[in-house]
């Protein structure tokens, strides 16, 4: 199993904490969001391949997959921001 503290540093990187600036229209907040998505996913699936007890790296897998819609789903919006077609 690993640390606390070894599995948040797979998560956070150096740039999610030194870029601040604010995020103003639909496109960035979207591109954004899905830039977290993916760091998401990408995550719980490093921890899944490292994971050695079955329940934890079945619930890893699961929000791995979790991750996997939400990032579908921005896709989705994004294409729709692209078409003209409106939020809701």
């Amino acid at each position: 199993m690993m640390s606390r503290k070894m599995g948040l540093s797979l998560f956070l990187r150096e740039d999610d904490m030194r870029d601040n600036r604010p995020l103003s229209t639909p496109d960035e907040i979207l591109n954004a969001a899905l830039a977290k998505e993916r760091q998401s996913r990408e995550f719980y699936a490093r921890l899944a391949d490292q994971c050695r007890i079955d329940i934890v790296r079945k619930l890893l897998e699961r929000l791995k997959d979790e991750e996997t819609k939400h990032e579908r789903m921005i896709e989705d919006m994004l294409a729709d921001l692209r078409l003209g077609r409106g939020l809701v």
